[in-house]
């Protein structure tokens, strides 16, 4: 098969190039050519997206996620940032702000972040996951428990419970994963130590 050609906007308005940039950075899926194919579409209507307030606050917003996606957390932050200072009330931007707080290891400014959101949304589980996590690296165990209950509550499907298994399945099971990788992959792993801790 061949890949498809690269989607080309030069005659379209900026809008139309945010909303085909948005459909590529925003679909399920690990697909790292798909969120830079949006993000060059982006980068090439920055001009003309800069003359219009809106249009400019959503390719930072769209920017933020698709760096956010490919690793390039201050990248996203910046961007995000840029996105907040257009539109503070914005839950969406807000939103991915905390997460690359979070993700960034600013974990007091991503808390505060969180727990707004928190309270202006109930109804959105990731503020109250995300929040869950934070208190699972503080120690607080019961707390953690709470927050990840209340998170799969409003969204059984995309927060479920965690499986938990014993130290020894466990590392049965990394054992098992490690067998099954490729020949030429498994040689390359004969002076790695891999260890298991609760958090990186």
């Amino acid at each position: 098969s061949t890949a498809p050609p690269a989607i080309t906007f030069s005659a379209a308005p900026p809008s139309w190039t945010i909303a085909a940039a948005d459909v590529l950075i925003r679909q399920p899926g690990d697909d790292r050519d798909r969120v830079d194919e949006g993000l060059r579409l982006l980068e090439a209507i920055r001009g003309a997206a800069r003359k219009d307030e809106r249009l400019w606050f959503e390719w930072n917003l769209l920017t933020g996620v698709g760096l956010s996606q490919l690793g390039d957390l201050p990248g996203s932050r910046a961007a995000l940032e840029v996105a907040l200072e257009l539109s503070p009330d914005d839950g969406e931007a807000r939103l991915e702000h905390a997460l690359t707080l979070f993700e960034l290891g600013d974990f007091e400014a991503a808390k505060a972040a969180l727990t707004a959101l928190r309270d202006e949304f109930p109804s959105d589980p990731w503020p109250v996951h995300t929040r869950g996590l934070l208190a699972e690296r503080a120690g607080e165990a019961k707390a953690a428990q709470a927050l990840f209950a209340a998170a799969r509550k409003l969204d059984p499907e995309g927060f479920p419970a965690p499986v938990e298994l014993p130290q020894a399945q466990f590392d049965a099971a990394v054992k098992a994963a490690i067998e099954k990788l490729p020949g030429h992959a498994r040689e390359q792993l004969g002076n790695v130590t891999i260890a298991v801790e609760p958090f990186p």
